[in-house]
């Protein structure tokens, strides 16, 4: 006589990441415990981003540190009155302006 064993629990496994499943650690009927791994996700998509917002960040950085150097200069140009103060306040909003983008990549 044939028949099938029907479990009285279903336990669903979901991530907090959309990611390809690289291999799965148990199987039907394993005993698993919390903290246990149970899958191991591809990781070929999040060391692309990591890459692409590592270079954003020296990108961020670069351009953070040509705006400090203008801006230091210009406080000495507008010290002695060779510019005036609206180039000073423009590369203050620069600098602080890019300052921003560094921490809110960081």
């Amino acid at each position: 006589m044939a028949g099938s064993v029907i479990a009285k629990q279903n336990t669903q496994i979901s991530s907090n990441v959309m990611a390809q499943i690289k291999q799965f650690k148990v199987r039907t009927g394993d005993t698993v415990n919390q903290g246990d791994l149970l899958i191991t996700l591809k990781q070929d998509d999040f060391k692309a981003l990591l890459a692409q917002s590592e270079a954003n960040i020296n990108a961020v950085q670069a351009s953070l540190n040509q705006a400090k150097k203008q801006l230091t200069g210009i406080t000495e140009l507008q010290a002695k009155g060779l510019v005036p103060v609206s180039e000073l306040v423009d590369a203050k909003a620069k600098s602080d302006s890019l300052a921003a983008a560094k921490q809110q990549k960081t």
